[in-house]
């Protein structure tokens, strides 16, 4: 690996902590509506707003999940980057090195298989945690839907 796809690495795990913090943002706007929805449960309203709360709060766990999943990824490549950033000397092989103690201390912690001879890449790595952070979203936005649909049935019962 060149010093040029060495430095190429950590932009690439910068800008992926970068992107990663954004779930921060949606993980709270998601305790918010979370809130909401209990503090809606609260009253009086009808079935189907309180069948839409409870998705809703259902897809806030789902979403909060997700969220300390992204969070640690935001982490853990925001770490490497910096690491990576100011390397000297023998930079080149500081990323597989870093893979690979990552997936011994995840295997070491029972998060993971134990690694084989071949560590999964950098960018495999960053097409995952960008797949999370979809997941965090698609989650987050059921959560809303769901409350969105409870609050319109709170406003506009249907007649029965």
């Amino acid at each position: 690996m060149s010093d040029a796809d060495f430095s190429a690495a950590a932009v690439r795990a910068r800008v992926a902590a970068s992107a990663l913090a954004l779930g921060r943002s949606v993980d709270v706007w998601s305790l918010t509506l979370a809130v909401l929805a209990l503090a809606g449960l609260l009253w009086a309203v009808p079935v189907l707003a309180q069948a839409c709360l409870l998705v809703s709060l259902l897809a806030a766990g789902v979403q909060k999940t997700f969220a300390l999943r992204v969070a640690f990824d935001a982490a853990i490549f925001g770490g490497w980057a910096e690491r990576w950033a100011c390397a000297v000397g023998d930079a080149t092989s500081a990323i597989p090195a870093d893979l690979r103690a990552f997936d011994e201390a995840l295997a070491a912690t029972g998060r993971r298989a134990a690694p084989d001879d071949s560590p999964r890449d950098l960018d495999s790595r960053l097409r995952g945690a960008c797949q999370l952070f979809g997941r965090q979203l698609t989650a987050f936005v059921t959560q809303f839907a769901a409350w969105l649909v409870a609050v319109l049935a709170m406003h506009w019962p249907l007649a029965g």
